[in-house]
C-alpha cells in the first residue's frame, strides 16, 4: 500500500487541471462534433509544443542534472504486487529566457521532456502564442471561451485534448490566461509514461525554484482529483500563485 500511494502521488505531481466543458461522453452529434474539432486543435498544439520540448531536452545544455536513487526508480504497474525498476536513471532541468523543461533520461543519457512551461511571446505554436487575447483563443478554437475553458475570477484555463472514453491519457496542453491574455503555455506528457519511477526529488525541487524565478506557474502542486458523472474533473486553484 505504501508503494501504491507513492505512485499516485507521482502521477498527480504534474497533472494539469482537467475541465470537461464539453461532455466527452455525449452521444449527441452536435456535441461530438464540437469535441472532435476542439481535440484536433489541441492535438496540433500538443504536437507543435511537444516537438520544441523534446528538442530542448535532446540538444540543449541543462542547468541542473540529478541521478535518481534506486528507490525513486521503483514502480508498480496498476494491480500488480511486483516492484520493478524503471529504465529512467537521470533527470535534467533546462531553463533559458522564459522557458523551462524538466526531462528524463536512460543510462545512455538519451533525454525526452516530461513537461515544458513557457511565457515567451516569441514562440508561435500553430499560430497561438503567449500574449494572445481571449478573442484570439475563441477565433482559434471557433467557439466561445465559456464553452472551451474553465473560468475562475481573472484566471481562465483551456486544457486538452480531452480524455477519451477509452481511458487513454495522452500528452496535454494547458493554456493559462490572466486578465483576458494568454500568460503561459504548458506541455505535459500526461500519463503516457507513469510518473512513478522517473522522477528525482532533487530535480523536481530545483525546477520548482526555477519556476518562481521565471514567474511561471508551480510545478510542484498536486491537484485534488475526482470522477463526477464519468468525467475526470479537478478542482481549480490559481496556477499563478506559487
Amino acid at each position: 500500500m505504501k508503494k501504491l500511494s507513492l505512485a499516485i502521488l507521482c502521477m498527480f505531481l504534474f497533472v494539469q487541471p482537467v475541465f470537461a466543458i464539453y461532455n466527452v461522453f455525449s452521444e449527441n452529434k452536435i456535441e461530438k462534433t464540437k469535441v472532435e474539432a476542439f481535440n484536433k486543435k489541441m492535438e496540433a498544439l500538443t504536437e507543435d509544443i511537444g516537438a520544441l520540448a523534446h528538442k530542448i531536452a535532446a540538444f540543449n545544455k541543462p542547468i541542473f542534472e540529478a541521478q535518481l536513487t534506486r528507490k525513486e526508480r521503483e514502480y508498480q504497474e496498476w494491480g500488480e504486487d511486483t516492484v520493478s525498476i524503471s529504465k529512467v536513471v537521470w533527470n535534467r532541468v533546462y531553463a533559458k529566457d522564459k522557458t523551462l523543461v524538466l526531462a528524463y533520461g536512460d543510462k545512455k543519457k538519451k533525454f525526452e521532456a516530461i513537461i515544458l512551461k513557457t511565457n515567451d511571446p516569441s514562440f508561435s505554436f500553430s499560430g497561438l502564442r503567449v500574449g494572445a487575447s481571449i478573442k484570439d483563443l475563441e477565433h482559434f478554437f471557433g467557439d466561445k471561451i465559456s464553452n472551451i475553458g474553465h473560468i475562475k475570477g481573472n484566471t481562465t484555463i483551456v486544457y486538452g485534448p480531452y480524455y477519451g472514453p477509452s481511458g487513454e491519457l495522452p500528452s496535454t496542453i494547458s493554456i493559462i490566461c490572466a486578465n483576458g491574455i494568454v500568460s503561459e503555455l504548458i506541455y505535459d506528457i500526461g500519463f503516457e509514461i507513469g510518473r512513478d519511477g522517473m522522477l528525482s526529488e532533487k530535480a523536481v525541487n530545483f525546477a520548482e525554484k526555477q519556476t518562481r524565478k521565471m514567474k511561471l506557474s508551480s510545478i510542484n502542486r498536486a491537484l485534488p482529483t475526482y470522477f463526477n458523472d464519468k468525467t475526470l474533473v479537478t478542482i481549480l486553484t490559481d496556477p499563478n500563485k506559487n
